[in-house]
């Protein structure tokens, strides 16, 4: 059977990826595979094959119905709990579309999506319908309103109202009533994303209250319920007047920003001041007894209500009022955030803090859209600030933002959870439940690393800042090519720094968190052509002993006369010391397999010596005599074509793919032979790259999907099926069951997909045996229940040339730690070759846990995940 690597794709150069293993990596594929299935005849294969989630989106909102929450984003994708945010599961409604709001009215939601479709889900959101409005040429949804009278629509030139069978029973077309629509990049996203100016509208005294961008410097528009007549409301004489330009807003702005009740009596949210308004829509009451407390539109330069908090995120519950506080931690100059809740006090006017604070240690940035770079530190609570929480049940709150935000606390923030937040882009998978992303930002010496343990559901940046530390840190390298992981959990990064001194960054924890150390003489750069600075780049990195292995290159040539160069390099494993020797000049060597410390191939992009600027592509073996690394080239092809993946399938079988010209290539290091496995039949730039899921083979690109007929021949391809037209794949990276693309379709807009084989639930294990897996030593079906807190059982089946309560070996932790034996593990024999199996696993801590059986020439283990 052929072991799956961990693969680390890293750029080298401009658009070149490639990948890297560890030799201790065969124990790792042992503790890490999950549900590995060895299929020796493949069948025909297409996208209606794979899972595909997509994993960076926004969320725009939240809202509950009976015990279920369901925080809604774009492409198409929402998550739902059903037991008040203790456990989510990510779904989708429709094709990929941006699902702008969802509501609740009597148990039954309401949403609206950008395909200009009105979805129902009358199940509180397990089933969904979908019915499109027919819009104008160019208009398109922004806003829904139900109410008991009907169904309100703005769009983003229209007001509309619809009965509940969705008849249109009248609409107002007016300039007015005009939203605006701006897109905004962010590079930690892999997609752009609309929002909507002024486009809120409420429903009181059997009126409606209608925001206009038109009417931004005079008041709002006031529309009769059905819609018959309307009229604009002028504000410019009834409340305090902002005299001075505020952040963005210009003088005299009156954004309705919401509507509350107190005490049954409505208020309205103007540009962040409250004002209590009565049925005529004429008077409008401060609701604060002195009328410069928390007023957002007195001394706008410098204003007072900023010590207490963000009026902006005002909100009522049982009768008194809230607001959201944030304030900076400065720790030796380096920040963190302390974010939480405060409550209203009369007489006198002021707001204290409630429940605990959220400490927000969390290691990410504000992307500013009009300057166009990273701004302050902490994210995670500055999305929080920014906009009031979604108020469930009781007490509680929940924080559904942009970058997949998604923070809760149960118990009105004596507690705090971050769920989920993500940016950047695939970098490392461990197992199937364990990736990583990483968010870099050269220009700004910005990295940020994500990391989830649950498959792909929950993403949590690394900490920059725990108990223990002397400072918050960062990681401020210009290039990131260096990041890695070993199987204890021990990591360093590393990257291209403009200053000294040299940063080492580490972590202990698997990158929960991470710390750093100066380590002035590992550099990543070079000054060796008039003073200039040449980036270098690391291979894959090995582990011995206590030493990581790995090599560092020049590769500059391609713009400057400069030859390539190689070191070898050698990091204890302590953190506290570290070497290199050059071992070979016009040589770079991009990915190695190492032997031992002394001993490794290498392969490496070669200059010509009579010209720096033309390379090709070698295979070299290095050994060290005395104190000096000698080569041997093992092959040679004499092609100018770059790199785009090197991926060893286990330490015989190594896999290049190169573009320009295209061409896939197997290194089989027990034959030492490189052979030609695909080349496209016409010039098209096709970008290719190899993609391994479940011991499957398939080529993918631009425009490219082929999969593998023959595992016994791996020069034989057929044209696969894809459901919407066909893929263009940018990016993969793989391990085990799992990889995750950068993709898209004719239907599917880019995104990072995670990809998983579609493995349906069988109705027997009988059946299911017979008709697909007599192909596998072992099969196992998904555990349950899941995640589990009582004892956890799966279905087995095994071809019978083993004693399955011989081959289990024990439990696992994510980090492949032994945890217990198998005493708690129990097999029951249902038929010769299938039955039972169940691990009694009360008292284990929460996390992701592996039930590992080994048998003579081959092992399996089944995932679970006990809560």
């Amino acid at each position: 059977m052929f072991r799956q690597k961990r693969i680390i794709l890293f750029q080298i150069l401009s658009g070149l990826w490639i990948g890297s293993c560890q030799s201790t990596a065969r124990i790792i594929s042992i503790l890490f595979a999950v549900f590995l299935l060895y299929l020796l005849s493949p069948t025909s294969s297409n996208s209606e094959t794979f899972n595909l989630t997509p994993l960076s989106f926004n969320f725009n909102g939240a809202t509950a119905c009976g015990n279920i929450i369901i925080c809604y984003g774009n492409m198409g994708q929402y998550f739902i709990s059903t037991n008040r945010g203790i456990s989510w599961e990510q779904k989708s409604i429709g094709e990929f579309d941006e699902i702008y709001k969802i509501v609740n009215f009597n148990d039954t939601l309401w949403g609206i999506t950008s395909a200009n479709t009105i979805i129902i889900s009358s199940d509180c959101g397990n089933t969904w319908e979908e019915n499109i409005i027919p819009l104008d040429s160019g208009d398109m949804l922004t806003n829904i309103l139900v109410t008991d009278f009907g169904i309100y629509i703005r769009t983003k030139t229209t007001l509309q109202l619809f009965d509940k069978g969705l008849k249109k029973t009248n609409e107002i077309k007016d300039e007015i009533l005009y939203v605006s629509e701006n897109q905004y990049i962010d590079p930690g996203l892999p997609y752009s994303f609309s929002e909507f100016d002024m486009n809120n509208f409420f429903f009181v005294y059997e009126k409606l209250i209608v925001e206009c961008e038109n009417l931004a410097d005079k008041g709002f528009l006031l529309v009769d319920k059905n819609l018959s007549s309307y009229k604009v409301i002028d504000l410019r004489d009834k409340i305090i007047q902002n005299r001075k330009k505020y952040g963005f807003y210009p003088p005299n702005f009156y954004g309705i920003t919401n509507l509350h009740y107190f005490k049954g009596q409505p208020i309205l949210q103007i540009n962040g001041n409250l004002y209590f308004i009565d049925s005529t829509f004429a008077h409008y009451q401060y609701f604060f007894q002195d009328t410069l407390f928390m007023n957002t539109e007195t001394n706008p330069s410098s204003p007072k209500w900023y010590e207490f908090g963000n009026p902006f995120t005002y909100f009522f519950h049982n009768d008194s009022l809230y607001m959201l506080f944030l304030k900076s931690n400065d720790l030796s100059n380096k920040k963190y955030n302390i974010f939480g809740i405060k409550k209203y006090i009369s007489n006198p006017d002021t707001f204290v803090q409630v429940g605990n604070s959220f400490i927000d240690t969390y290691y990410t940035h504000y992307y500013d859209f009009y300057n166009k770079k990273y701004g302050i530190v902490n994210n995670v609570s500055f999305k929080m600030f920014s906009m009031w929480p979604y108020l469930l049940f009781d007490s509680l709150l929940i924080f559904p933002k942009e970058n997949r935000t998604l923070v809760i606390t149960r118990n009105f923030g004596n507690d705090w959870e971050l769920i989920s937040y993500l940016r950047g882009k695939p970098r490392l998978i461990i197992n199937d439940s364990i990736y990583f992303f990483i968010n870099h930002w050269g220009n700004d010496e910005i990295t940020e690393i994500y990391k989830t343990s649950d498959g792909g559901l929950s993403f949590i940046p690394a900490k920059n800042f725990r108990e223990g530390y002397k400072s918050a840190k960062d990681i401020p390298y210009s290039t990131f090519s260096l990041f890695y992981i070993d199987r204890n959990g021990k990591g360093f990064a590393k990257g291209h720094q403009r200053w000294d001194p040299q940063i080492l960054t580490i972590s202990d924890d698997a990158w929960d968190s991470f710390d750093s150390k100066i380590l002035e003489n590992f550099k990543l750069l070079s000054y060796q052509f008039n003073g200039f600075s040449v980036e270098q780049f690391t291979s894959n990195v090995s582990k011995f002993n206590n030493f990581y292995f790995f090599t560092k290159s020049d590769t500059i040539s391609q713009w400057w006369n400069i030859g390539y160069r190689t070191w070898v390099c050698y990091l204890d494993t302590s953190f506290n010391n570290y070497n290199e020797k050059l071992v070979d000049t016009l040589s770079a060597a991009l990915y190695i397999l190492p032997q031992n410390l002394y001993e490794f191939i290498a392969f490496s992009y070669v200059n010509n010596p009579l010209n720096y600027r033309d390379f090709h592509f070698e295979i070299k073996k290095y050994q060290k005599f005395d104190s000096v690394f000698i080569f041997k080239t093992l092959h040679r092809l004499n092609v100018n074509s770059y790199i785009n993946q090197i991926y060893d399938h286990n330490p015989d079988s190594v896999f290049i793919t190169f573009k320009e010209p295209d061409k896939v290539y197997l290194y089989d290091r027990t034959r030492d032979t490189l052979q030609l496995l695909w080349q496209p039949e016409t010039d098209d730039a096709q970008n290719p790259l190899l993609m391994v899921i479940s011991d499957r083979f398939y080529i993918v690109g631009k425009g490219l999907f082929l999969e593998n007929t023959d595992r016994s021949d791996l020069t034989q391809w057929r044209e696969g099926k894809w459901d919407y037209g066909k893929p263009n794949f940018e990016s993969v990276i793989f391990k085990g069951n799992v990889a995750i693309a950068g993709l898209s379709d004719s239907l599917r807009p880019f995104n990072y997909y995670k990809i998983t084989l579609k493995k349906e639930a069988p109705t027997t294990v009988e059946n299911e045996v017979e008709k697909r897996y007599y192909t596998t030593k072992f099969w196992a079906s998904e555990p349950y229940p899941q995640p589990a807190g009582v004892p956890v059982k799966a279905h087995i089946a095994w071809d019978g040339s083993f004693d399955v309560g011989e081959a289990i070996d024990g439990v696992y932790d994510s980090m492949g730690r032994k945890v217990e034996g198998k005493e708690r593990i129990r097999v029951t024999l249902r038929d010769k070759g299938y039955g039972e199996l169940e691990w009694e696993c009360s008292g284990v801590p929460a996390g992701v846990y592996f039930i590992l059986l080994r048998w003579a020439g081959g092992s399996e283990s089944v995932p679970v995940v006990v809560e």
